[in-house]
């Protein structure tokens, strides 16, 4: 929450131009689906360590890269919009191409086919779940 306060007069106009880089007394980043924001820049959670939970709102329509670098304990990233953004690294935690072991990605119940679909040949379409299934 302080690291919202902080940040709170950039995030409302379009995309966020602050990183959150290497804050690791943050665990959760719930707070960020409020903001209308239409893209992440690259490494905006770069070395998050402690990170485990992010809910991308749903006004998102593009991404950078490297966003989740570093970010090894990543469990949960919930995707609020209907349409899917990155590619595939996009939930890479490190430069070898791996992802977060416990990570699960939950998206809106009427657009998981369409993420399943838009995502099919990346290593983690499998990690994919209706948001419905979603428990904090």
């Amino acid at each position: 929450q302080r690291l919202i306060r902080r940040y709170g007069e950039r995030l409302g106009k379009g995309s966020i131009g602050t990183k959150f880089t290497n804050h690791n007394d943050v665990k959760r980043f719930k707070e960020l689906q409020y903001f209308k924001i239409q893209y992440l820049n690259n490494d905006i959670f770069r070395n998050m360590s402690n990170l485990e939970e992010v809910w991308i709102p749903s006004t998102v329509k593009g991404c950078g890269g490297r966003m989740f670098l570093g970010c090894e304990n990543l469990k949960n990233v919930i995707m609020l919009g209907d349409t899917p953004i990155g590619d595939n690294m996009l939930f890479n935690k490190d430069t070898v191409m791996r992802i977060p072991t416990k990570l699960c990605i939950y998206v809106p119940d009427k657009a998981l086919n369409t993420y399943k679909k838009t995502w099919m040949n990346y290593k983690y379409v499998d990690r994919v779940h209706p948001i419905s299934e979603y428990h904090s």
